[in-house]
């Protein structure tokens, strides 16, 4: 994944902090300059995608632990694949 500067402007941000026990907070930076009409979807991408994540939280969290998992299970394939590459130069 590409690194993006954190004063990128072209870059809109979802913050999602904390907040208590099962709880959480999620925001749109809203210092983003939607100026273009690109920019401007990409804004609106992200409204939705904030309004999904405060509307319906279990559907959002259960889909993240699915890719959370599955991540997990390939870097976990990845090492394993590769102890056995390692096996086989000896």
């Amino acid at each position: 994944m590409k690194k993006v500067k954190r004063n990128d402007s072209t870059v809109v941000r979802i913050f999602v902090k904390p907040y208590g026990e099962h709880k959480y907070a999620c925001g749109v930076d809203d210092t983003f300059k939607a100026d273009t009409p690109e920019k401007e979807m990409a804004y609106i991408v992200a409204l939705g995608l904030r309004q999904i994540s405060i509307d319906d939280p279990d559907l959002v969290y259960g889909l993240g632990k699915q890719v959370f998992d599955l991540e997990k299970t390939e870097e976990e394939n990845k090492i394993i694949q590769l102890e056995e590459w390692r096996k086989k130069l000896h």
